[in-house]
């Protein structure tokens, strides 16, 4: 069966996500695992958004509407996973920034309503893109409210990122500074993937779906902000080594 141009981006997002995954490994690698926290849950998006593009083709190639509902419940909980990375990158680039006063244990805390989103945006989102003929009103509520507490996150990660940049001084290490540009440079395309999501959830707009919506706005306002995102903190990855990992750890201890 011929793909339509949904299969086919899905193709050709699976031959970017795929060798991106393998790419969070190597980076974790270089840098010691117990500074690689940002590099694992990219490597959870990509896995996420892999296995969202099968069940796209598959749903296509043996045509199988249940295949892609499971996309759409995947797509939903993509956010998540940049989040969390955006959250753990920003802990890596305060570790070594004493005068920023952002306690990175407390920072942590964001775990909560991110997850607490990520749950409530997965239990309705299984609903919406699976109907059984019950009150999806509740479901779409709940997703709603999912995304609300990834925006509040996101506004507060976005917050922390900006008292970093303007606490840190000339004499800060050049890793946490790339850090601390990795994120607000990936800013504004997290912020466009969050007001996607919003968009589709709150008004259910169907060109807003991530299954079978339109084809630009999704190329404009999700795929291109996702792998923009992923490219920006594995280049940084890449940028950094385990010797200077070491000497801000010793940083943020003094």
């Amino acid at each position: 069966m011929t793909l339509d141009s949904h299969g086919q981006l899905s193709v050709a997002e699976l031959a970017i996500y795929g060798p991106c995954a393998i790419v969070c490994f190597v980076v974790a690698f270089k840098l010691g695992w117990r500074r690689s926290l940002t590099w694992l849950y990219v490597f959870t998006f990509c896995s996420i958004r892999i296995i969202g593009c099968i069940m796209e083709v598959l749903a296509q190639v043996k045509n199988d509407p249940s295949k892609l509902q499971t996309a759409g419940i995947l797509d939903g909980v993509g956010l998540s996973p940049l989040l969390l990375a955006m959250m753990a990158l920003l802990s890596l680039g305060c570790k070594g920034l004493p005068q920023t006063k952002i306690n990175t244990k407390q920072l942590h805390w964001l775990h909560l309503p991110i997850l607490t989103g990520l749950v409530l945006v997965l239990v309705g989102a299984k609903k919406l893109f699976k109907p059984d003929g019950s009150d999806l009103s509740k479901y779409k509520a709940l997703a709603s409210v999912g995304i609300v507490l990834m925006i509040l996150s996101f506004v507060v990660l976005v917050a922390l990122t900006a008292v970093a940049l303007i606490r840190a001084n000339v004499a800060s290490g050049v890793v946490e500074k790339k850090y601390l540009f990795a994120i607000a440079f990936s800013i504004p395309f997290l912020c466009a993937r969050l007001i996607y999501s919003a968009i589709f959830f709150f008004t259910e707009n169907t060109d807003f779906s991530p299954v079978g919506g339109n084809l630009v706005i999704q190329i404009c306002l999700q795929i291109i902000e996702e792998m923009v995102t992923v490219f920006a903190y594995l280049i940084v990855g890449f940028a950094s080594n385990k010797q200077m990992e070491k000497r801000i750890e010793l940083r943020s201890y003094s």
